[in-house]
């Protein structure tokens, strides 16, 4: 009698620490899952933070390069306007040239 429940006491002894055991296990493969899943996303996180930052570059050159093209039509816009002033001017001195060629011709003749 005393061997039979010392063994069944061995045996709940056994059961309980392998359980536990068990349970060690299970809380172990569950700590590597949670690190290689913790990995993976700071891995996701650390790609998608290189995204992020080419498309701002992207964004910030794009933006640079309209107001770059609105300068260039501003500057354009000036440099045409200034132009014509330019034609206008040289027109009217070739005019007053050309009148006082002709009246120095009409005053030889």
């Amino acid at each position: 009698m005393l061997r039979a429940e010392a063994a069944s006491q061995a045996d709940a002894q056994h059961a309980f620490l392998a359980a536990a055991l068990d349970e060690k296990a299970s809380k172990a493969a569950f700590d590597r899952e949670t690190k290689a899943m913790c990995s993976d996303m700071a891995h996701v996180l650390s790609q998608a933070d290189a995204q992020y930052a080419a498309v701002a570059a992207a964004l910030e050159e794009r933006a640079s390069r309209a107001a770059l093209d609105s300068e260039i039509d501003a500057m354009r816009g000036y440099l045409e306007a200034r132009l014509g002033v330019l034609k206008s001017d040289v027109a009217a001195q070739a005019d007053a040239q050309h009148a006082a060629l002709a009246a120095a011709l009409e005053e030889k003749a």
